[in-house]
């Protein structure tokens, strides 16, 4: 699923997996070279927030949906809050 608003994106992807496995992120690799692209995130069933080495947040379900809770459009443009300077 790929968000969009002003020309930015905000690519999500879901596992039904408490577990991540190494092709969980497999299609948020593939879309990093997407114009505009400002966040890639992984959702799963597991209880743990993390990001990759590569910059994909990994949130459970219920952090994600307070996270989406708070607005698309300001989630688009954000960030992601666990990156590292």
């Amino acid at each position: 699923l790929v968000v969009s608003a002003a020309g930015r994106h905000w690519a999500i992807d879901v596992t039904s997996s408490p577990r991540l496995h190494d092709g969980d992120s497999r299609g948020l690799r593939a879309i990093a070279p997407l114009p505009g692209l400002t966040r890639r995130t992984l959702v799963y069933a597991g209880s743990r927030a993390a990001e990759t080495a590569d910059g994909i947040e990994v949130l459970p379900f219920g952090e994600f949906a307070t996270t989406l809770g708070a607005g698309l459009e300001a989630l688009a443009r954000a960030p992601s809050p666990r990156r590292k300077g």
